[in-house]
């Protein structure tokens, strides 16, 4: 027996005409069938846009060029964890520390439905963040002056593009179209002083993509929000900058979300310092996030070079926000028997060089 191609005798005939369906706006049951097919498709294909284009939306909403990588000065600084006596190995023990700790000496129950994050990749994260924090606090003075945000609300409201509106006794009339941002990561480092510019702030590293739609039509946009502007703390906390983020996700790292997340904290902080679109920025505004599991980590920089992003505004300014990123790599292969296995030195690498970013007179 085999597997063979079939002759045309026995090819089935497409049909002559179209298939008869049910009027979409009758009230019979066939209708009602139609209706409710017709909606699942509709469904399917905005989840399918969400899940696949959503990066350029995002992009396009922010004037963002996304750089696959690390920038090259980042990438090439070796973290100089050596002038506070320290060790790649001291370093590799205290997360493997962290990890164990959560992970095999604890006896925890079973997780609730759905809330495996808070189990065992929350609370190693967390320790992981403020045990390495701590112990470069010796190396980077920034550290030591810093303050660490627990799952902290962060917003961030702004105009990007006009709209006529279709409905209602304003009918007719131009509106900017309105976005807002809503975040709460895990964990973030703020700091007193700014974070240096990773390139100039003309720099054009490349396009952005060009979307007409109605930010509506994603459906993160399609609720409104209040209209507000948080970094997490208050207008006069001398903290006002920000250092890096730490979102926890449980399903596969997505680059979109986290260009718009470190869109909206480093435009936050911008505002903070009296910058909006009708008075850009001046300097570049840096941060950094670190995405994770609990094993997988994906590292991004954000550079912030421009605020005028309203229809008035763009037009006149040549500037783009920039926003370097990783592919996600294990920090580890598995933990048995109380002892990590294949441990990722580079990923650990990686996550001090952006603890310890400073400003050069630091």
């Amino acid at each position: 027996m085999g597997c063979h191609a079939g002759g045309d005798a026995t090819a089935p005939e497409a049909p002559a005409h179209p298939p008869v369906v049910a009027s979409i706006t009758a009230k019979s049951k066939a209708a009602k069938l139609r209706r409710l097919e017709r909606f699942n498709q509709r469904v399917h294909a905005a989840a399918t846009t969400f899940a696949l284009n959503a990066d350029r939306w995002y992009r396009s909403f922010t004037k963002t060029v996304f750089v696959p990588g690390m920038p090259p000065r980042a990438a090439a600084l070796k973290p100089p964890v050596e002038a506070a006596g320290a060790t790649p190995s001291d370093l590799r023990s205290l997360a493997c520390d962290a990890l164990l700790q959560e992970s095999f000496y604890q006896t925890k129950k079973r997780p609730f439905l759905y809330r495996d994050q808070d189990h065992t990749p929350g609370p190693f994260l967390t320790q992981l963040v403020s045990t390495l924090a701590a112990f470069l606090s010796g190396c980077n003075p920034l550290l030591a002056a810093s303050s660490l945000d627990l799952k902290p609300e962060v917003n961030y409201y702004w105009h990007h593009g006009e709209e006529v509106v279709a409905h209602g006794h304003r009918k007719g009339r131009v509106d900017p179209v309105r976005f807002q941002i809503d975040d709460n990561p895990h964990l973030q480092i703020r700091v007193p002083k700014q974070l240096p510019e990773v390139v100039p702030l003309e720099s054009d590293l490349g396009d952005v993509p060009v979307i007409d739609h109605k930010p509506s039509k994603l459906p993160l946009f399609k609720k409104q929000y209040e209209n507000k502007v948080f970094i997490g703390s208050k207008v006069a906390d001398p903290c006002c900058y920000g250092h890096t983020q730490f979102h926890l996700l449980p399903d596969k790292l997505k680059r979109e979300r986290f260009i718009r997340d470190l869109f909206a904290w480093t435009a936050a902080q911008a505002m903070y310092q009296g910058f909006w679109s009708e008075a850009d920025v001046t300097r570049p505004f840096v941060s950094q996030a670190v995405v994770t599991d609990g094993k997988y980590f994906a590292f991004f920089c954000y550079q912030l070079n421009t605020l005028a992003l309203t229809a008035e505004t763009i037009e006149n300014s040549p500037r783009k926000n920039i926003c370097w990123g990783t592919e996600s790599k294990p920090l580890y292969d598995v933990v048995e028997d109380g002892n990590v296995k294949g441990f990722n030195d580079d990923v650990l690498v990686q996550l001090v060089g952006f603890l310890l970013n400073r400003p050069k007179e630091l």
